[in-house]
Protein backbone atom coordinates (compact mmCIF):
# COMPACT_ATOMS: atom_id res chain seq x y z
CA UNK A 1 0.00 0.00 0.00
CA UNK A 2 1.10 3.17 -1.00
CA UNK A 3 1.28 6.59 1.76
CA UNK A 4 -0.15 9.41 0.04
CA UNK A 5 2.03 12.48 0.04
CA UNK A 6 2.31 14.81 3.09
CA UNK A 7 3.27 17.71 1.05
CA UNK A 8 4.75 19.51 4.22
CA UNK A 9 6.32 22.45 2.68
CA UNK A 10 2.51 23.39 0.70
CA UNK A 11 0.40 22.94 3.70
CA UNK A 12 3.18 25.01 5.68
CA UNK A 13 2.49 27.79 3.23
CA UNK A 14 -1.14 27.84 3.38
CA UNK A 15 -0.61 28.02 7.18
CA UNK A 16 1.36 31.18 7.15
CA UNK A 17 -0.01 32.73 4.39
CA UNK A 18 -3.16 32.87 6.62
CA UNK A 19 -3.31 35.89 8.11
CA UNK A 20 -5.18 34.93 11.11
CA UNK A 21 -3.02 31.13 11.61
CA UNK A 22 -0.13 33.38 11.67
CA UNK A 23 -0.76 35.11 14.63
CA UNK A 24 -2.25 31.90 16.06
CA UNK A 25 0.85 30.32 15.65
CA UNK A 26 3.17 33.06 16.43
CA UNK A 27 0.94 34.18 19.78
CA UNK A 28 1.05 30.08 20.90
CA UNK A 29 4.69 29.83 20.31
CA UNK A 30 4.72 33.14 22.16
CA UNK A 31 2.71 31.93 25.49
CA UNK A 32 4.72 28.22 25.09
CA UNK A 33 7.88 30.39 25.63
CA UNK A 34 6.43 32.54 28.49
CA UNK A 35 5.47 29.09 30.39
CA UNK A 36 8.58 27.71 29.92
CA UNK A 37 9.79 30.71 31.82
CA UNK A 38 8.48 30.24 34.64
CA UNK A 39 7.66 26.37 34.68
CA UNK A 40 11.36 24.81 33.17
CA UNK A 41 11.28 21.54 31.71
CA UNK A 42 13.49 18.45 32.39
CA UNK A 43 14.10 17.33 36.00
CA UNK A 44 14.89 19.66 39.08
CA UNK A 45 16.01 19.20 42.73
CA UNK A 46 13.18 18.61 44.94
CA UNK A 47 15.49 20.32 47.62
CA UNK A 48 16.35 23.67 45.50
CA UNK A 49 12.80 24.80 46.56
CA UNK A 50 13.00 23.33 49.95
CA UNK A 51 13.46 26.15 52.54
CA UNK A 52 16.81 25.98 54.50
CA UNK A 53 16.24 25.47 58.05
CA UNK A 54 18.98 27.32 59.86
CA UNK A 55 18.80 28.23 63.62
CA UNK A 56 18.50 32.10 63.64
CA UNK A 57 20.74 34.09 66.20
CA UNK A 58 21.97 38.12 66.82
CA UNK A 59 19.87 39.01 63.68
CA UNK A 60 17.57 41.17 66.13
CA UNK A 61 21.22 43.85 66.08
CA UNK A 62 20.82 46.86 65.05
CA UNK A 63 23.36 47.29 61.96
CA UNK A 64 23.49 51.13 62.29
CA UNK A 65 25.17 50.52 65.89
CA UNK A 66 28.02 48.97 64.51
CA UNK A 67 30.74 51.36 63.77
CA UNK A 68 32.24 51.17 60.47
CA UNK A 69 35.90 50.22 59.75
CA UNK A 70 37.10 53.26 58.52
CA UNK A 71 36.21 54.70 61.77
CA UNK A 72 38.43 52.20 63.89
CA UNK A 73 41.22 52.86 61.72
CA UNK A 74 41.69 55.98 61.99
CA UNK A 75 43.27 54.89 65.80
CA UNK A 76 44.17 51.51 64.72
CA UNK A 77 45.89 52.53 61.21
CA UNK A 78 47.92 49.01 61.06
CA UNK A 79 45.48 46.67 62.23
CA UNK A 80 42.74 48.54 59.58
CA UNK A 81 44.91 47.92 56.75
CA UNK A 82 46.01 45.12 57.29
CA UNK A 83 42.11 43.94 57.61
CA UNK A 84 41.39 45.74 54.30
CA UNK A 85 43.53 43.46 52.63
CA UNK A 86 42.83 40.50 54.30
CA UNK A 87 40.45 37.49 53.44
CA UNK A 88 37.70 39.31 56.34
CA UNK A 89 37.57 42.75 54.59
CA UNK A 90 37.29 40.93 51.09
CA UNK A 91 34.81 38.04 52.50
CA UNK A 92 32.09 39.62 50.64
CA UNK A 93 34.16 39.95 47.39
CA UNK A 94 36.68 37.32 47.04
CA UNK A 95 34.59 34.62 48.17
CA UNK A 96 33.34 31.44 46.02
CA UNK A 97 29.78 31.57 46.61
CA UNK A 98 29.68 35.11 44.48
CA UNK A 99 32.06 34.06 42.06
CA UNK A 100 29.84 31.24 41.34
CA UNK A 101 26.89 32.98 41.69
CA UNK A 102 25.58 31.16 44.70
CA UNK A 103 22.67 33.83 45.64
CA UNK A 104 21.73 34.06 41.86
CA UNK A 105 21.90 30.65 41.13
CA UNK A 106 19.64 30.13 44.92
CA UNK A 107 17.13 32.44 42.78
CA UNK A 108 17.29 30.76 39.58
CA UNK A 109 16.49 27.67 41.39
CA UNK A 110 13.19 29.40 42.95
CA UNK A 111 14.75 29.15 46.45
CA UNK A 112 13.11 30.96 49.38
CA UNK A 113 14.64 34.78 49.71
CA UNK A 114 15.73 33.37 53.03
CA UNK A 115 18.41 30.97 51.77
CA UNK A 116 19.94 33.67 50.10
CA UNK A 117 20.21 35.79 52.86
CA UNK A 118 22.27 31.81 54.05
CA UNK A 119 25.48 32.94 52.59
CA UNK A 120 25.25 36.48 53.81
CA UNK A 121 25.42 35.41 57.67
CA UNK A 122 28.95 34.68 57.14
CA UNK A 123 30.33 36.76 54.28
CA UNK A 124 28.60 39.87 55.36
CA UNK A 125 26.76 39.85 58.33
CA UNK A 126 25.67 43.24 58.77
CA UNK A 127 23.46 42.87 55.64
CA UNK A 128 21.20 40.21 57.10
CA UNK A 129 21.25 41.94 60.52
CA UNK A 130 17.61 44.08 61.35
CA UNK A 131 14.13 43.95 60.49
CA UNK A 132 14.55 44.34 56.75
CA UNK A 133 18.20 42.40 55.15
CA UNK A 134 19.86 43.91 52.78
CA UNK A 135 20.07 41.46 50.58
CA UNK A 136 21.16 43.56 47.41
CA UNK A 137 24.35 44.49 49.56
CA UNK A 138 23.37 48.11 49.21
CA UNK A 139 24.37 49.56 52.03
CA UNK A 140 27.82 50.58 52.31
CA UNK A 141 28.53 48.89 56.05
CA UNK A 142 27.11 45.84 54.60
CA UNK A 143 29.54 45.67 51.62
CA UNK A 144 32.62 45.70 54.48
CA UNK A 145 32.32 42.08 55.15
CA UNK A 146 33.67 40.84 58.64
CA UNK A 147 34.36 44.48 60.03
CA UNK A 148 36.22 44.79 62.80
CA UNK A 149 33.04 45.17 64.72
CA UNK A 150 31.42 42.11 63.94
CA UNK A 151 34.51 40.44 65.69
CA UNK A 152 34.93 42.63 68.47
CA UNK A 153 31.45 43.20 69.40
CA UNK A 154 30.78 39.55 69.42
CA UNK A 155 29.65 38.55 73.06
CA UNK A 156 28.67 34.73 71.82
CA UNK A 157 29.25 31.79 69.55
CA UNK A 158 28.01 28.47 69.15
CA UNK A 159 29.84 26.19 66.50
CA UNK A 160 27.79 23.77 65.27
CA UNK A 161 26.44 23.20 61.20
CA UNK A 162 25.17 26.27 61.02
CA UNK A 163 26.54 29.66 59.44
CA UNK A 164 26.78 32.53 61.69
CA UNK A 165 25.80 31.48 64.85
CA UNK A 166 27.20 34.47 66.85
CA UNK A 167 25.01 37.39 69.17
CA UNK A 168 26.39 40.91 69.29
CA UNK A 169 26.60 43.69 71.55
CA UNK A 170 27.36 46.66 69.35
CA UNK A 171 26.21 49.26 71.73
CA UNK A 172 28.42 48.05 74.81
CA UNK A 173 32.52 48.00 74.96
CA UNK A 174 34.68 46.45 72.30
CA UNK A 175 35.60 43.10 73.38
CA UNK A 176 39.23 41.42 72.70
CA UNK A 177 41.78 39.35 74.16
CA UNK A 178 43.17 42.04 76.24
CA UNK A 179 42.26 43.13 79.81
CA UNK A 180 40.04 46.84 79.09
CA UNK A 181 38.11 49.60 81.02
CA UNK A 182 35.44 47.46 82.17
CA UNK A 183 37.20 44.98 83.73
CA UNK A 184 37.36 45.73 87.64
CA UNK A 185 38.75 42.61 88.72
CA UNK A 186 41.65 42.94 87.18
CA UNK A 187 42.58 46.85 88.01
CA UNK A 188 41.56 45.54 91.68
CA UNK A 189 43.67 42.55 91.73
CA UNK A 190 41.74 39.88 92.06
CA UNK A 191 41.48 36.42 90.09
CA UNK A 192 41.05 37.34 86.84
CA UNK A 193 44.01 34.65 85.02
CA UNK A 194 45.83 38.17 83.68
CA UNK A 195 49.24 38.68 84.20
CA UNK A 196 48.51 42.22 86.34
CA UNK A 197 51.65 43.47 84.77
CA UNK A 198 49.78 43.38 81.48
CA UNK A 199 48.65 46.97 80.57
CA UNK A 200 44.90 47.80 79.69
CA UNK A 201 43.23 48.62 76.70
CA UNK A 202 42.07 51.74 77.15
CA UNK A 203 40.54 53.77 75.07
CA UNK A 204 39.39 57.25 75.01
CA UNK A 205 36.81 56.80 72.42
CA UNK A 206 34.99 53.36 73.23
CA UNK A 207 34.69 51.27 76.50
CA UNK A 208 36.86 47.58 76.47
CA UNK A 209 36.80 44.24 78.14
CA UNK A 210 38.40 41.23 78.51
CA UNK A 211 36.81 38.51 76.64
CA UNK A 212 37.81 34.83 76.50
CA UNK A 213 35.77 34.08 73.50
CA UNK A 214 38.31 36.29 71.30
CA UNK A 215 40.53 33.96 72.60
CA UNK A 216 39.06 30.84 71.28
CA UNK A 217 38.42 29.10 68.30
CA UNK A 218 34.82 28.67 68.52
CA UNK A 219 34.43 32.27 67.37
CA UNK A 220 36.15 31.39 64.30
CA UNK A 221 33.93 28.24 64.62
CA UNK A 222 30.84 29.94 64.17
CA UNK A 223 31.09 30.33 60.56
CA UNK A 224 33.86 27.88 59.47
CA UNK A 225 31.55 24.75 60.39
CA UNK A 226 28.34 24.60 58.74
CA UNK A 227 26.97 21.75 57.08
CA UNK A 228 23.93 22.02 53.82
CA UNK A 229 20.75 21.14 55.91
CA UNK A 230 19.23 19.12 53.28
CA UNK A 231 21.85 16.53 52.86
CA UNK A 232 24.42 17.04 56.36
CA UNK A 233 27.36 17.45 53.38
CA UNK A 234 30.20 19.85 54.37
CA UNK A 235 29.95 23.40 53.40
CA UNK A 236 32.92 24.33 55.29
CA UNK A 237 33.83 21.76 58.50
CA UNK A 238 37.42 23.50 59.12
CA UNK A 239 36.49 23.83 62.97
CA UNK A 240 35.10 20.16 63.18
CA UNK A 241 38.95 19.12 61.82
CA UNK A 242 40.31 21.54 63.80
CA UNK A 243 38.82 19.97 67.08
CA UNK A 244 39.69 16.18 66.70
CA UNK A 245 43.31 17.19 65.77
CA UNK A 246 45.89 16.77 67.82
CA UNK A 247 46.50 21.00 67.59
CA UNK A 248 43.53 20.88 69.70
CA UNK A 249 43.91 18.63 71.86
CA UNK A 250 47.69 20.44 72.59
CA UNK A 251 45.94 23.99 73.19
CA UNK A 252 46.46 25.54 70.10
CA UNK A 253 43.78 27.81 68.52
CA UNK A 254 42.83 29.33 64.56
CA UNK A 255 44.31 32.52 66.39
CA UNK A 256 47.67 30.84 66.73
CA UNK A 257 48.01 30.19 63.15
CA UNK A 258 45.89 33.23 61.59
CA UNK A 259 46.49 35.79 63.94
CA UNK A 260 50.24 35.55 64.39
CA UNK A 261 51.74 37.82 67.27
CA UNK A 262 54.10 40.92 67.22
CA UNK A 263 55.42 43.52 69.05
CA UNK A 264 54.21 47.01 68.35
CA UNK A 265 51.08 49.52 69.32
CA UNK A 266 47.67 49.40 68.90
CA UNK A 267 47.04 52.63 68.33
CA UNK A 268 48.83 56.68 69.20
CA UNK A 269 49.67 56.60 72.74
CA UNK A 270 48.92 53.42 73.47
CA UNK A 271 51.99 50.90 75.07
CA UNK A 272 53.74 48.62 73.24
CA UNK A 273 53.05 44.72 73.62
CA UNK A 274 54.83 42.35 72.64
CA UNK A 275 51.38 40.25 72.20
CA UNK A 276 49.91 42.01 69.57
CA UNK A 277 47.85 39.91 67.08
CA UNK A 278 48.20 40.52 63.25
CA UNK A 279 44.88 41.33 61.43
CA UNK A 280 46.16 40.11 58.12
CA UNK A 281 44.08 36.50 58.59
CA UNK A 282 46.38 34.65 56.65
CA UNK A 283 44.77 31.35 55.08
CA UNK A 284 44.96 29.56 52.02
CA UNK A 285 46.01 32.84 50.01
CA UNK A 286 49.10 33.03 51.74
CA UNK A 287 52.08 31.47 50.05
CA UNK A 288 54.57 30.99 52.92
CA UNK A 289 51.67 29.64 55.27
CA UNK A 290 50.42 27.19 52.75
CA UNK A 291 54.05 26.12 51.85
CA UNK A 292 54.35 25.10 55.87
CA UNK A 293 51.27 22.77 55.60
CA UNK A 294 53.06 19.61 54.20
CA UNK A 295 56.51 17.74 53.50
CA UNK A 296 57.03 14.95 51.32
CA UNK A 297 59.89 12.37 51.50
CA UNK A 298 60.47 9.92 48.71
CA UNK A 299 62.11 6.54 48.27
CA UNK A 300 62.25 4.22 45.30
CA UNK A 301 63.20 0.72 45.51
CA UNK A 302 64.12 -1.52 42.65
CA UNK A 303 62.62 -4.43 41.77
CA UNK A 304 63.26 -7.02 39.27
CA UNK A 305 60.14 -6.24 36.63
CA UNK A 306 60.22 -2.16 37.76
CA UNK A 307 60.59 0.87 40.82
CA UNK A 308 58.26 0.83 43.54
CA UNK A 309 58.27 4.66 44.45
CA UNK A 310 57.17 5.25 47.93
CA UNK A 311 55.91 9.26 48.44
CA UNK A 312 55.52 9.98 52.15
CA UNK A 313 52.93 12.80 52.50
CA UNK A 314 52.27 14.53 55.58
CA UNK A 315 49.92 17.42 56.59
CA UNK A 316 52.46 18.76 59.38
CA UNK A 317 51.79 22.30 59.78
CA UNK A 318 47.87 22.79 59.31
CA UNK A 319 45.73 22.47 62.54
CA UNK A 320 42.98 20.85 59.81
CA UNK A 321 42.68 19.49 57.26
CA UNK A 322 44.84 20.16 53.94
CA UNK A 323 42.92 21.12 52.02
CA UNK A 324 39.98 22.60 53.78
CA UNK A 325 36.72 23.67 52.65
CA UNK A 326 34.57 21.59 50.63
CA UNK A 327 34.01 20.31 47.30
CA UNK A 328 34.23 23.44 45.12
CA UNK A 329 37.58 25.01 46.35
CA UNK A 330 40.61 23.88 47.56
CA UNK A 331 42.85 21.11 45.61
CA UNK A 332 46.10 19.78 46.76
CA UNK A 333 47.60 17.33 44.72
CA UNK A 334 50.39 14.62 44.83
CA UNK A 335 52.24 14.60 41.27
CA UNK A 336 54.90 12.43 40.33
CA UNK A 337 57.35 12.28 36.84
CA UNK A 338 59.51 10.08 35.93
CA UNK A 339 62.41 11.16 33.14
CA UNK A 340 64.82 8.91 31.28
CA UNK A 341 68.37 9.19 30.68
CA UNK A 342 67.93 12.14 28.15
CA UNK A 343 65.47 14.13 30.67
CA UNK A 344 62.52 13.17 28.35
CA UNK A 345 59.69 12.90 30.41
CA UNK A 346 58.39 8.74 30.50
CA UNK A 347 55.68 8.53 33.20
CA UNK A 348 53.34 10.71 35.01
CA UNK A 349 50.99 10.07 37.79
CA UNK A 350 48.95 12.08 40.16
CA UNK A 351 46.91 11.61 43.43
CA UNK A 352 44.03 14.27 44.48
CA UNK A 353 43.49 15.17 48.14
CA UNK A 354 39.82 16.76 48.50
CA UNK A 355 36.38 16.24 48.90
CA UNK A 356 34.15 14.62 46.11
CA UNK A 357 30.53 14.68 46.18
CA UNK A 358 28.17 12.87 43.71
CA UNK A 359 24.29 13.98 42.84
CA UNK A 360 21.17 11.17 42.59
CA UNK A 361 22.98 9.81 38.95
CA UNK A 362 26.09 9.05 40.34
CA UNK A 363 28.20 12.32 38.67
CA UNK A 364 30.57 13.89 40.11
CA UNK A 365 29.26 17.59 41.13
CA UNK A 366 30.68 20.19 43.18
CA UNK A 367 27.58 21.89 43.93
CA UNK A 368 26.35 21.29 47.86
CA UNK A 369 22.70 21.65 47.08
CA UNK A 370 22.64 18.34 44.33
CA UNK A 371 25.09 16.31 46.09
CA UNK A 372 22.97 13.33 48.15
CA UNK A 373 26.23 11.80 48.89
CA UNK A 374 29.86 12.35 50.29
CA UNK A 375 31.69 9.69 47.70
CA UNK A 376 35.17 10.12 49.19
CA UNK A 377 37.29 12.44 51.92
CA UNK A 378 41.05 12.21 50.55
CA UNK A 379 42.03 15.49 52.38
CA UNK A 380 45.27 14.85 54.86
CA UNK A 381 44.55 15.10 58.21
CA UNK A 382 47.15 17.18 60.56
CA UNK A 383 49.70 14.55 61.33
CA UNK A 384 48.64 11.93 59.78
CA UNK A 385 51.63 10.64 57.30
CA UNK A 386 50.10 9.52 53.77
CA UNK A 387 52.10 6.97 51.68
CA UNK A 388 51.21 6.74 47.93
CA UNK A 389 52.90 4.27 45.91
CA UNK A 390 53.82 4.53 42.03
CA UNK A 391 54.69 1.74 40.02
CA UNK A 392 57.35 1.97 36.92
CA UNK A 393 58.75 -0.81 34.64
CA UNK A 394 61.76 -0.81 33.50
CA UNK A 395 61.06 -1.12 29.88
CA UNK A 396 59.97 2.64 30.67
CA UNK A 397 63.79 3.22 30.79
CA UNK A 398 63.51 5.86 34.00
CA UNK A 399 66.52 6.83 35.87
CA UNK A 400 64.96 9.54 37.86
CA UNK A 401 61.58 10.80 39.55
CA UNK A 402 59.69 14.10 40.56
CA UNK A 403 57.25 14.63 43.13
CA UNK A 404 56.21 18.11 43.60
CA UNK A 405 53.08 18.43 46.21
CA UNK A 406 51.04 21.62 44.60
CA UNK A 407 47.89 23.58 46.74
CA UNK A 408 45.32 24.85 43.69
CA UNK A 409 42.95 27.41 45.58
CA UNK A 410 40.72 26.51 43.26
CA UNK A 411 39.31 22.61 41.62
CA UNK A 412 39.88 22.16 38.11
CA UNK A 413 36.33 22.26 37.67
CA UNK A 414 35.98 26.15 38.90
CA UNK A 415 39.99 27.14 37.15
CA UNK A 416 39.47 25.42 33.82
CA UNK A 417 36.21 23.73 32.83
CA UNK A 418 34.87 27.15 31.61
CA UNK A 419 32.16 25.22 29.47
CA UNK A 420 31.38 22.93 32.47
CA UNK A 421 30.46 26.26 34.24
CA UNK A 422 28.28 27.64 31.34
CA UNK A 423 26.70 24.21 30.76
CA UNK A 424 25.70 24.08 34.39
CA UNK A 425 24.18 27.61 34.56
CA UNK A 426 22.42 27.08 31.53
CA UNK A 427 21.01 23.91 33.34
CA UNK A 428 19.86 25.38 36.34
CA UNK A 429 17.64 27.70 33.82
CA UNK A 430 16.05 25.04 31.47
CA UNK A 431 15.27 22.86 34.69
CA UNK A 432 14.04 25.56 36.54
CA UNK A 433 12.33 27.49 33.80
CA UNK A 434 14.39 29.90 31.86
CA UNK A 435 13.45 32.90 33.89
CA UNK A 436 14.61 35.77 31.95
CA UNK A 437 13.37 38.51 34.03
CA UNK A 438 15.72 36.65 37.04
CA UNK A 439 18.48 36.08 33.77
CA UNK A 440 18.92 40.11 33.42
CA UNK A 441 19.08 40.50 37.20
CA UNK A 442 21.44 38.15 37.70
CA UNK A 443 23.94 39.25 34.79
CA UNK A 444 24.02 42.52 36.33
CA UNK A 445 25.79 41.27 39.31
CA UNK A 446 28.74 39.76 37.27
CA UNK A 447 31.63 41.36 37.92
CA UNK A 448 34.08 39.96 35.53
CA UNK A 449 37.40 41.66 36.81
CA UNK A 450 36.51 40.16 40.20
CA UNK A 451 35.77 36.55 38.60
CA UNK A 452 38.80 36.91 36.74
CA UNK A 453 41.26 38.07 39.57
CA UNK A 454 39.62 35.18 42.10
CA UNK A 455 39.90 32.64 39.31
CA UNK A 456 42.99 33.56 38.24
CA UNK A 457 45.12 32.90 41.63
CA UNK A 458 48.47 30.81 40.73
CA UNK A 459 48.74 27.32 42.26
CA UNK A 460 51.58 27.02 44.78
CA UNK A 461 54.23 24.17 45.06
CA UNK A 462 53.72 23.19 48.98
CA UNK A 463 56.99 21.13 48.42
CA UNK A 464 59.01 19.10 46.04
CA UNK A 465 61.55 15.89 46.24
CA UNK A 466 63.97 13.95 43.77
CA UNK A 467 65.55 10.86 43.49
CA UNK A 468 67.62 8.50 42.05
CA UNK A 469 66.35 5.48 40.70
CA UNK A 470 68.55 2.20 41.49
CA UNK A 471 69.47 -0.22 38.83
CA UNK A 472 67.54 -3.67 38.73
CA UNK A 473 68.41 -5.75 41.18
CA UNK A 474 71.19 -8.95 40.00
CA UNK A 475 69.88 -12.31 39.20
CA UNK A 476 70.75 -14.85 41.12
CA UNK A 477 73.51 -16.75 39.91
CA UNK A 478 72.41 -19.99 37.58
CA UNK A 479 69.83 -17.53 36.81
CA UNK A 480 68.78 -15.88 33.55
CA UNK A 481 65.74 -14.04 32.11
Amino acid sequence: MKLPPLHLRDRWRSLWGNRRRRWLLIGGVTLGFVVMCYVGFGRTHATWTMPLQYPRSGQDADPSAFTPAATCGACHVQHYAEWLESGMGKSSELSYFLIDLYQASLDIRGAPPDDVAQCLHCHAPLAVMGPEPDLAMARDISQEGVNCDVCHTAVEAHPNDAPGMIRWDPTGPKRGPLPGSEDATIFSGGDSGIDLGTPPAVSPFHKTARSPLHESSDLCGACHMSLWPTNALPIDWTYAEWARSPWAAEGKTCQSCHMPTYEGSAAPQAPVRKNLHRHTFPGGGDVELVRSAAQLELEAQAHYAGHEVTVRVENVGAGHAFPTGNATAPVVFLELVALGADGSEVFRDRRDYRLVYVDADGDVTSDPSVAVRMLSDTTLQPREPRHERFFLAHRLGATRVEARLVYQRWSDDVVNNHAGLVREFVGRYLQQGFRVHRLIANLDKLDPSKIARVRGMEAVEVDAATAELPPPPALPPGWSN
